[in-house]
């Protein structure tokens, strides 16, 4: 499909210079339209299949133990987060008009 699309495209290009009919140019920029559109859908696509091949992996479950191990080890800190970016948002040199 990817093919046929390409060398419609291009045949439609050779005809539009040769002829010099702008509907024929009009044509050529929807099928890239369509071209790209199709190759981005596709493109994410394969991403989420990738994904999911990677969630049922066992890294993927060892990569989130880490994790978890991780985030009960700062919870002990009883670091709030947001918070403390809240404060320095609004501490923010930029924010005030201080340089």
């Amino acid at each position: 499909m990817l093919v046929g699309i390409y060398v419609a495209r291009r045949l439609l290009d050779f005809l539009a210079e040769r002829t010099g009919l702008r509907i024929l140019g009009i044509v050529v920029v929807l099928i890239e339209a369509f071209f790209l559109l199709l190759v981005v859908t596709g493109g994410i696509r394969v991403l989420q299949t990738f994904g999911v091949w990677l969630n049922d992996r066992a890294v993927m479950q060892w990569l989130a133990a880490i994790k978890n191990a991780l985030a009960d080890f700062f919870a002990v800190f009883k670091i709030d987060l947001p918070e403390i970016l809240t404060r320095i948002g609004r501490s923010s040199p930029t924010r005030s008009g201080q340089y």
